[in-house]
């Protein structure tokens, strides 16, 4: 059993992340035949003008130009210290010898809109022109989705409240009044993405609820 969610006493506003691609890492070659890397289909690819700069034609980019790639900031440095790294749009490390600068030196590109960090290192960068290669992560192995409760409401004398299910898993709904121990009070199989659970009111009682997926990998 993999309990997948916190306490439940109020609704739960959900925070979101950054996500780090922790994946296997994967190798991109430009050529005649693959001229753009796609990350995340619609939103970030990467592609090069021959002599030029990357660019994103996914989020519209026409060319390279001073923002280029949109929705991308890059950093010099690796994933593990992704916070404390100092961002910028590609197009401005364009002073010099780009070609020295990107090629074997660690890199690590966020992903504006999506808020994902990636680790990215340039292995093929031709000076005067050519197709660019790199190595870079990929999104890790997906777990279990993370459960959220929501929409605790009182009516009739019944408490109720919703959690986010996969179809056909099974869940665990279980209630503590400190927090500490736990008892379990229904098992259910999700008939839809959305499931309820309610159990009468108790009154003179702390009452705390979590819910867990019984996970079969």
């Amino acid at each position: 059993m993999n309990l997948a969610a916190l306490a439940f006493l109020l609704p739960v506003v959900p925070t979101r992340a950054a996500t780090l691609w922790t994946g296997p890492v994967t190798n991109f070659t430009q050529s005649a035949a693959s001229l753009t890397d796609e990350l995340i289909p619609g939103a970030v690819s990467l592609t090069r003008a021959y002599s030029q700069w990357l660019y994103n034609p996914d989020a519209g980019d026409q060319g390279p130009g001073a923002e280029t790639p949109t929705d991308t900031e890059w950093a010099f440095g690796t994933i593990d210290n992704y916070q404390g790294l100092s961002y910028a749009p590609f197009a401005s490390y364009r002073n010099g010898d780009l070609s020295s600068l990107l090629v074997g030196n660690p890199m690590v590109v966020h992903l504006i809109n999506e808020d994902v960090y990636l680790s990215l290192t340039f292995t093929q960068w031709p000076a005067h022109g050519g197709f660019f290669a790199y190595t870079r992560a990929t999104p890790a192995a997906s777990g279990p989705p993370e459960i959220l409760l929501t929409d605790g409401r009182v009516t009739n004398g019944q408490f109720f409240f919703s959690y986010g299910a996969m179809p056909g898993s099974n869940y665990v709904i279980q209630a503590s009044s400190d927090l500490t121990a736990w008892t379990s009070l229904a098992t259910n199989t999700a008939s839809g993405p959305v499931a309820q659970f309610s159990e009468a009111v108790k009154t003179n009682e702390s009452r705390f609820y979590r819910v867990a997926l019984v996970w079969t990998p």
